[in-house]
């Protein structure tokens, strides 16, 4: 069978499964605080930002998931870096580095009370660019793909939702070597608002 039809099959399945379920859709951005741990980089968190939309899908009482399609802006200070890299760094590896981000997240949440909640789930992240001089030659420093956990807080008096979540990448970003793993640690506080509910049909 052709892997695109394929595709198209286990999506049309999942979806009228998901769509048959309690379901609110809407849009959440937040202020974040990363940096990247590991040799070269600074130890000082950078403030950027997250933004996008949100399907939250009810599967028990308490019980729900959450999948997000988020832009995110990544500020990353570096730190003594041709100390680690000297053979392949750049005469100015500069201060900072930004990266932006499409990221995945998909959450498991459960409510303590009928307004909070809590959540844990992995985040994939892919690199759409990078704005940094690290090496010579302008190679890339910095590996396309990052995958993570994710665990947090939500508070949901009404169609607001005001969270806080941590975001830990298990996957080492440095593209130069394996000697210096980095791995991201992110910081999350925001709000989202509910646009569009569902209910499931009786």
């Amino acid at each position: 069978m052709n892997l695109k039809i394929a595709i198209f099959i286990l999506l049309t399945f999942f979806a009228s499964k998901l769509f048959s379920q309690d379901i609110q859709i809407g849009a959440r951005g937040d202020l974040t605080y990363s940096r990247l741990g590991g040799d070269g980089m600074s130890v000082g968190y950078r403030a950027g930002f997250n933004a996008g939309a949100f399907a939250e899908y009810k599967i028990k009482d308490k019980w729900s998931v959450q999948p997000e399609l988020l832009y995110s802006q990544r500020n990353i200070k570096i730190g003594s870096f041709k100390q680690y890299f000297a053979s392949s760094a750049s005469e100015d590896p500069g201060q900072y580095a930004f990266l932006s981000y499409i990221c995945v997240p998909v959450s498991i949440k459960y409510k303590i009370t009928s307004l909070l909640t809590i959540n844990a789930g992995a985040q994939y992240s892919y690199l759409l660019h990078a704005d940094e001089t690290l090496l010579r030659d302008k190679a890339d420093g910095f590996k396309k793909n990052d995958l993570g956990v994710i665990a947090g807080i939500e508070y949901t008096p009404s169609r607001l939702r005001f969270y806080g979540r941590y975001y830990r990448g298990l996957y080492d970003i440095n593209n130069i070597n394996n000697l210096h793993p980095w791995n991201t640690q992110q910081f999350q506080a925001g709000i989202g608002y509910v646009l569009f509910t569902r209910k499931k049909s009786k």
